[in-house]
């Protein structure tokens, strides 16, 4: 058997963060997380080998744009999540945004579609 695909989770939401680290359990992730703000979440992508990572933009105050830049630097392939249409800087034009509430199977094809 494969080993399974190690995904960083970045959420700032305890119950939506528990959730997620659930599911994409439950569908076969090895989940590395969750972390809820920028400096942790930079950390993990460079002290953790990661496969892929789902990023909700808006941590608090702050976003998850340099967590993502980190990411991009590592070429490790990653989805934001948004409970908001809020406007991606030009550099990430290109990624996916899936929309809170979350869809998991919807967010599962994605995963996997990047994985490839």
């Amino acid at each position: 058997m494969a080993d399974a695909p190690r995904i960083l989770v970045v959420e700032d939401d305890p119950l939506i963060a528990m959730d997620l680290v659930a599911e994409l359990a439950d569908r076969g992730f090895e989940v590395v997380g969750p972390v809820g703000r920028v400096a942790p979440g930079i950390e993990k992508v460079e002290q953790e080998h990661l496969s892929i990572a789902v990023l909700d933009i808006s941590l608090g105050a702050a976003d998850s744009f340099d967590i993502a830049r980190a990411l991009k630097k590592k070429q490790v392939p990653f989805v934001f999540l948004s409970g908001n249409a809020g406007e991606l800087p030009d550099e990430f034009s290109d990624q996916t945004v899936l929309k809170k509430l979350i869809d998991y199977d919807l967010l599962e094809q994605t995963l996997n579609a990047e994985l490839r």
